[in-house]
């Protein structure tokens, strides 16, 4: 009996200590800074649009505003 009681115990140890896949981590706005700065200096355009396109890009989502807006330019 004593021997079911360990294997349950590892069993649900090693059920409990598993970790979910890790989020990727958020940019931070030294990061999201620094890559509306670039994207200013390539196209122009207003802080708010270049923070949110620096924002998306980061996050690692595709945008065509700085496309868009570079074709505008």
């Amino acid at each position: 009996m004593a021997k079911a009681q360990t294997k349950a115990i590892t069993a649900t140890r090693k059920a409990t200590t598993t970790s979910a896949p890790k989020q990727p981590q958020a940019p931070s706005q030294n990061q999201i800074a620094e890559r509306a700065y670039k994207i200013w200096q390539d196209t122009g355009g207003t802080p708010e649009d270049n923070w949110l396109t620096a924002e998306t890009e980061l996050n690692g989502k595709k945008t065509s505003t700085s496309r868009s807006r570079a074709s505008r330019s």
